[in-house]
């Protein structure tokens, strides 16, 4: 028994289809690369001028979000995981940097860009008191950079994490790896 015509306009425009979709993917997938995962490093992105890792990671609304205003980002993993991607990040902040790291938390007494606070879940009480009414007080907001080996939104539900200083340390959250429980 034969096809009917109809069937067989069908099935050559669903293969058209089929073969027009794959070369759309292939295109996109060219001009979009992203590492592989587990890769540290890889040449810059063109359009934003941040290396793959941190393109692969990020979509593009976040990343002008990071380049243009500057949002805190709070980075959630392990530290050999977290490395580079804050390396990439670094290369893209406003100058200078202070770098704090608990239990010594040091807050600058001067005008910084950028704040990169390391291990954000050790940080006591007080210290969390502090660094919330610092930054409320500060004249001009530096973007703050967080690293944390653990969620700390769990920390905020027990009520071990203040929750004011949570959010505005978690503007923009990224789970890198993955991250101790």
């Amino acid at each position: 028994m034969r096809h009917s015509p109809v069937v067989e306009r069908r099935h050559k425009w669903t293969a058209g289809l089929r073969d027009h979709v794959r070369e759309l993917e292939e295109s996109w997938n060219e001009r979009n690369r992203s590492l592989p995962r587990g890769s540290a490093q890889g040449p810059a992105a063109a359009s934003f001028g941040i290396v793959d890792e941190v393109s692969a990671l990020f979509s593009r609304r976040t990343l002008n979000l990071l380049d243009e205003k500057r949002s805190n980002v709070l980075l959630i993993g392990s530290a050999t995981k977290i490395v580079p991607v804050l390396d990439a990040l670094l290369r893209h902040v406003a100058y200078p940097v202070v770098s704090c790291t608990p239990p010594r938390l040091s807050l600058p007494d001067r005008s910084v860009g950028t704040i990169v606070l390391y291990n954000a879940e050790y940080l006591s009480r007080d210290d969390q008191a502090e660094l919330c009414g610092w930054l409320s007080c500060t004249p001009h907001r530096p973007q703050i950079i967080s690293t944390s080996s653990v969620p700390l939104l769990p920390l905020v539900k027990r009520h071990v994490f203040s929750d004011a200083l949570f959010y505005q340390l978690n503007v923009v959250s990224l789970m890198v790896g993955e991250a101790d429980r």
